[in-house]
């Protein structure tokens, strides 16, 4: 029974990745975006650079150059970048409701995950903690991919994070509909789902071109 319910989720979790924005985006750009560089983080750019001087220059001007020597560094700078990177991939605007900042990634009209699927995630992450299951500490490091691109809120080094929260998704719809109650809010669901997935292929289709170039 463990295992058919194991396998009921993963089939439930490919399902759900394959209708949520991110796959048709991606597929809807591709001709440009297997085109695209990729820009990695890099500790020498000029701009790294010229920010660490700029914060040591501040820091001087307050009075406090040493501070600025020993604090304001590469590797410090690096820490508070990676930090702030690592969080931009729980950003509820980035997750639920805009996703990538370039328009070729992301519609700008909807988030990798819809918005009703994010009780499923409490739910699923609740399940993995009470289980102890591995795929939880899997899933949180992850965004760690988004560390190496120097673009914020990039889609591509987040997409491994995005297929782990969707597979945390599909436990908690599994495990909510296989129990043998709760009828009218499981066709409430449904019909969300519907509803969010018309919407998306709508604004896809006849909207989203126009900001891409493609009429």
């Amino acid at each position: 029974m463990k295992a058919r319910r194991m396998n009921l989720s993963i089939i439930i979790f490919i399902l759900l990745f394959l209708m949520s924005p991110t796959p048709w985006t991606l597929l809807f750009n591709f001709s440009r975006l297997s085109k695209a560089e990729i820009n990695f983080y890099k500790f020498n750019s000029p701009v790294f650079i010229s920010e660490i001087n700029f914060t040591r220059g501040q820091i001087k001007e307050a009075g406090i150059a040493i501070y600025g020597k020993i604090f304001i560094n590469k590797f410090t700078y690096f820490m508070k970048d990676a930090g702030q990177r690592y969080l931009e991939s729980f950003d509820s605007h980035f997750l639920f409701t805009q996703g990538d900042l370039s328009i070729e990634k992301s519609t700008r009209n909807s988030g990798p995950i819809y918005w009703i699927w994010l009780p499923f995630l409490g739910y699923g992450f609740y399940l993995c903690y009470k289980n102890r299951s591995k795929i939880l500490v899997f899933v949180l490091l992850l965004p760690i991919l988004g560390i190496l691109i120097r673009e914020e809120y990039e889609t591509f080094s987040r997409l491994p994070f995005i297929i782990g929260m969707y597979y945390i998704v599909g436990l908690g719809v599994t495990e909510f509909f296989n129990k043998k109650k709760y009828y009218w809010t499981k066709a409430l669901v449904l019909i969300l789902l519907v509803f969010e997935y018309s919407r998306f292929l709508h604004y896809l289709l006849l909207h989203y071109p126009y900001l891409v170039g493609r009429y």
